[in-house]
């Protein structure tokens, strides 16, 4: 029996052969250290004394003296409760609603999580009251409820949602108003 082999066979063998040594080449000088490198030069040296620093005495820290809290000045005529919660953040989300309207609590629940979400204040205000309304009708006139009004720091009015707005809505409005803080 004749085994012939094309010509196209041997060259593919042939250089099947070349990568197979070569991958045992490289396999084989993978793990040696470096020519001329001993393991007596690669292993670390070991200090024959322990060697010990000078301490020096610990002087005591001066504790940093806190500056004085920068008083917050806010605009006249807002809502006590808005203007409580202004000086504590510098953004204020506020939530008008019935405490008799189902969906006015519901909304409520929403602009609560969304200033939370967005790291703001929340301030919940009664319309029944006039305590707490009197100061924003005067302000803004006749406001619907639900209806969520956002506030930035000195009392400026920035984004007034008449209605219904949801958590993610509110969210996004105090970071507007953040991103154009100065």
């Amino acid at each position: 029996m004749t085994l012939t082999i094309s010509p196209q066979m041997r060259v593919v063998a042939a250089l099947g052969g070349f990568a197979a040594l070569g991958l045992a080449a490289f396999m084989l000088t993978l793990g040696r250290p470096p020519s001329g490198a001993s393991e007596a030069s690669l292993a670390p040296i070991k200090p024959l004394h322990p060697v010990r620093k000078p301490t020096t005495p610990a002087k005591p820290q001066a504790k940093p003296k806190k500056a004085a809290p920068k008083s917050i000045v806010l605009l006249p005529g807002l809502a006590p409760e808005v203007a409580a919660a202004l000086r504590r953040h510098e953004l204020v989300v506020v939530a008008l609603f019935d405490p008799h309207a189902r969906v006015d609590q519901i909304s409520l629940a929403e602009a609560s999580a969304g200033a939370r979400a967005a790291h703001a204040g929340f301030v919940p205000l009664d319309v029944l009251r006039q305590g707490q309304g009197g100061p924003l009708v005067r302000e803004l006139g006749v406001l619907p409820d639900p209806a969520v009004l956002v506030y930035r720091r000195p009392g400026d009015l920035v984004a007034r949602f008449d209605g219904f707005a949801d958590r993610d809505t509110v969210a996004q409005a105090v970071a507007n108003a953040a991103a154009t803080m100065p």
